[in-house]
């Protein structure tokens, strides 16, 4: 994390003729940009008192990880509309296949 957020563009400040304003110093490259621009927020959140917050997807084809920010903080999937509905899918018809066996 400190290498990334080390490497991407660092704010400072530049006068401009008269006036001052803010500019920035790139990283090594723009990947190094990017990375430090998704480090920053993580380490933020770390920073917070709540890393336990930070999961990895439940679903066993995804593993994504992910900040949970819900209310009650029991969220398992990275999105509702792709993992959690798959597994909810999933659920559904592993029940209405178990309903529909003939019982002996």
């Amino acid at each position: 994390m400190n290498s990334a957020l080390s490497s991407g563009a660092t704010p400072r400040l530049e006068l401009d003729g008269t006036t001052v304003r803010i500019g920035h110093r790139h990283g090594a490259s723009p990947v190094d940009d990017a990375l430090a621009a998704v480090a920053a927020p993580i380490v933020g959140e770390v920073g917070s008192g709540q890393p336990e917050r930070f999961r990895t997807c439940a679903s066993e084809t995804c593993r994504w990880t992910f900040y949970d920010a819900s209310p009650t903080g029991r969220r398992r999937w990275c999105d509702m509309k792709t993992c959690g509905n798959r597994a909810k899918a999933a659920r559904h018809r592993q029940r209405a296949r178990e309903e529909s066996r003939p019982r002996s």
